[in-house]
């Protein structure tokens, strides 16, 4: 009783305090305001929260998961291997020896031949150049093998093919000569893998004199 007693003086101070102060009263109206709209807000989301699955919009059902829930995404991985023939024979385009390698320099193969030997393309496919280049090849063939691969002979004397002829192994595209930039007489063949200079030790390894 006596606990009673004190909770009801208690709360009789407390109304009597609000009556004669009008900012304890404004106060006390705005603690009640925010109690109403925080219960009003948890009843909402309990509700929502058990109504997950039939939310609506624009007339849709819009079903609404967990983040776990949410099954991982199939990946297919699909990847088909296909094998080409290379283009390229194993014969050196010119019988010669090598006398200067591929270097980050020299993107190519010197092979050293005597003055006016043949040369041969080292593949079947389509001569798309032939004629003087000015930055030191002097007379050069380009083939075009297909596939990117693309062959190209420089410091040729006299060629013997032209843009749009089909070559082969057996095709003598020119002769060996001291056009261009040169201390002796060579080819230089150069590789070019979609556009990018490879070593042609790489891509014809063991290459031999016909």
């Amino acid at each position: 009783m006596e606990a009673r007693e004190a909770l009801r003086l208690g709360l009789l101070f407390t109304h009597t305090q609000i009556k004669i102060r009008p900012r304890a009263r404004l106060f006390a109206k705005f603690i009640a305001v925010l109690a109403l709209l925080f219960a009003v807000s948890s009843a909402a989301a309990a509700y929502l929260e058990h109504r997950r699955a039939d939310v609506v919009i624009g007339g849709h059902k819009i079903l609404v998961a967990q983040a776990a829930d949410r099954p991982a995404p199939a990946i297919d991985i699909d990847q088909a291997v296909s094998a080409h023939k290379s283009p390229f024979e194993f014969y050196k385009p010119v019988d010669g020896y090598i006398s200067q390698r591929f270097s980050f320099y020299h993107r190519a193969n010197d092979i050293a031949a005597p003055l006016g030997a043949p040369i041969h393309a080292i593949g079947e496919g389509t001569v798309v150049f032939a004629g003087m280049v000015y930055d030191g090849h002097g007379n050069m063939v380009i083939i075009d093998h297909g596939d990117g691969l693309k062959s190209a002979y420089a410091h040729i004397g006299r060629i013997d093919v032209g843009v749009g002829n089909k070559v082969d192994g057996k095709t003598e595209i020119g002769t060996v000569g001291l056009t261009g930039r040169t201390t002796g007489a060579h080819v230089h063949m150069e590789i070019i893998d979609n556009d990018t200079y490879v070593d042609p030790s790489g891509i014809l390894p063991g290459l031999i004199s016909r």
